[in-house]
């Protein structure tokens, strides 16, 4: 999936480096998956994946916010074989988990330019790639977006040209309960405004407490502007309330 986010990123044929991936280059992007490949396999042409999306965002719409998936028939106590939806709405959080990942890594952590073989390079917003990633996951699933922590950066009000090091914490609200036994992928992710990186770790605890440090390799100097989130594959994202801003010279 991540070498076609980065031909979608070449091609920019909607300006996708600064304001993300359409609805139809996240349905492509996810035809690319393993997964994706096998249910459409399995479907034998009486539908697509791209058909069955449609109709799921469809009736999540007309639901208001309710999610089209379901399960099957249920007689005494016995569920009914898995609709394609339903098998869809399993596999698209752990997909967009996937696509999170991707972030985490090369060439997208830390940086705002990608440089192909074939041509010069160019810039892009990974903080755009990661919000159309998440907006794509709520049309599907109908979350509504839930308020579940106070998030904060700390750094510095100046910085020297280079390293620069700043801290998220995210700290769950006293009234949230999470159910018990659950636990789902948790990322944090740091955005530098000034020249359009953004670094993101996963937290492998979701923690009442998050705390990440990150070092931020500083290319620009003048004011960096930084804000913070805190994301999961299913669609949720928490951003801090106020942005931090540093002096880098």
């Amino acid at each position: 999936m991540k070498e076609f986010i980065l031909a979608i990123l070449e091609d920019n044929n909607k300006s996708q480096r600064s304001v993300g991936l359409s609805d139809m280059d996240m349905v492509e992007v996810f035809e690319q998956s393993l997964e994706i490949m096998q249910l459409n396999d399995n479907l034998e042409k009486k539908a697509t994946f791209a058909d069955i999306l449609k109709w799921m965002i469809k009736r999540t719409t007309e639901q208001a916010g309710t999610p089209a998936a379901s399960g099957g028939d249920a007689c005494c106590g016995e569920s009914g074989p898995r609709t394609p939806d339903q098998i869809i709405g399993d596999i698209l959080p752990k997909l967009t988990e996937t696509l999170l990942d991707i972030l985490c890594d090369e060439p997208f952590n830390g940086q705002s330019i990608y440089v192909p073989q074939s041509h010069d390079g160019f810039k892009f917003k990974g903080e755009s790639l990661m919000t159309s990633f998440l907006a794509y996951m709520r049309q599907v699933n109908g979350a509504k977006l839930l308020n579940k922590r106070n998030i904060t950066i700390i750094a510095p009000e100046d910085a020297l040209f280079g390293d620069v090091s700043i801290k998220v914490v995210a700290e769950r609200l006293p009234f949230v309960k999470e159910p018990h036994g659950t636990r789902k992928r948790v990322f944090v992710a740091l955005c530098n405004t000034l020249d359009g990186s953004m670094y993101v770790q996963e937290d492998l605890n979701d923690t009442p407490r998050l705390m990440k440090t990150f070092k931020i390799k500083s290319t620009i100097k003048g004011k960096a502007n930084f804000r913070a989130y805190v994301v999961s594959g299913d669609g949720q994202i928490e951003r801090a309330k106020t942005d931090v801003e540093v002096l880098i010279g």
